[in-house]
C-alpha cells in the first residue's frame, strides 16, 4: 500500500501530531538509536538500530547485523534475526520468540533448537510419577536423533512389590544407556520404558537419573 502523502513524515525532535492517523510515517535518523516506522494505534512499527527498542517503537528491530522482528539478545551470541508475536519491549525475550545468532545458535525463549552443532536443549513441562511417598519428576528434553531422558527422585518411596514404569514420549531406536543414577534405586531400560524396581520399603530415595541414546 502506498504511503498517505497528505501528511508529512514526523522526525523526532519536532512536534508529534496530537492524534496521528494509522499509517502515519515517523522517523528519527539523528536519535542515539535511529529508527523509522509506521504508526498504528499508539505504536510505531518499524526498524531500529539496536536493543532496547526506542520508546514507542516496536515490531521490526535491528540486531548485531541484519534485522529482526521482535526478539532479543540473551547473551548466547550476537543475535541477527528474531521473531516475536507480541510487541518488542526493552531487552525482554518473549515466550514465543525465535532468535538466530551469528554462531548458528537458534533459540526459542529458553529452548535451544540448535546449538550450532545439531543438538537441541528444551525446557519441557515435568511429569510426576507418584510413589507411596514422594515422586519422580521426569522429562525427555531431547527427542531427535539424539534422545535424552532426565528425572529426579524426590524423596521417592514405593512400599510394595509392584514395579513402576515410565514410558518415554519418543521411543529410542536402540536400547539406551543409563548414564547417571545417583538414586540408589534398581533401574532397567528398554527402547520404550524405564522400569523402577519397587523397593518394598518406606525408605526414601533421592537423586538424578539420566538416560541417553539414539
Amino acid at each position: 500500500m502506498a504511503l498517505d502523502l497528505r501528511l508529512p513524515p514526523f522526525e523526532a525532535g519536532s512536534a508529534l501530531p496530537a492524534s496521528p492517523l494509522n499509517g502515519f510515517f515517523g522517523y528519527a535518523p539523528h536519535a542515539s538509536n535511529p529508527w523509522f516506522g509506521i504508526y498504528n494505534n499508539g505504536t510505531y512499527y518499524g526498524v531500529f538500530s539496536g536493543l532496547p527498542a526506542p520508546t514507542g517503537v516496536s515490531g521490526i528491530g535491528g540486531y548485531y547485523s541484519g534485522v529482526g522482528v521482535g526478539g532479543s539478545t540473551t547473551g548466547d551470541g550476537n543475535p541477527i534475526f528474531g521473531v516475536l508475536n507480541s510487541s518488542q519491549s526493552g531487552n525482554g525475550l518473549g515466550n514465543t520468540a525465535l532468535t538466530v545468532y551469528d554462531n548458528n545458535l537458534m533459540e526459542s525463549f529458553t529452548n535451544v533448537l540448535d546449538d550450532g552443532h545439531g543438538n537441541r536443549k528444551t525446557s519441557p513441562t515435568l511429569t510426576s510419577l507418584a510413589g507411596t511417598a514422594g515422586a519422580i519428576q521426569w522429562a525427555q528434553p531431547e527427542q531427535g536423533t539424539r534422545k535424552v531422558f532426565i528425572a529426579y527422585a524426590d524423596a521417592y518411596a514405593e512400599d510394595n512389590t509392584t514395579n513402576q514404569t515410565i514410558t518415554f514420549p519418543t521411543a529410542y531406536t536402540y536400547t539406551p544407556v543409563i548414564t547417571t543414577d545417583t538414586t540408589g534405586l534398581t533401574l532397567a531400560v528398554s527402547t520404550t520404558t524405564l522400569t523402577i524396581t519397587a523397593p518394598d520399603t518406606t525408605t526414601t530415595y533421592s537423586g538424578v537419573i539420566e538416560v541417553i541414546g539414539i
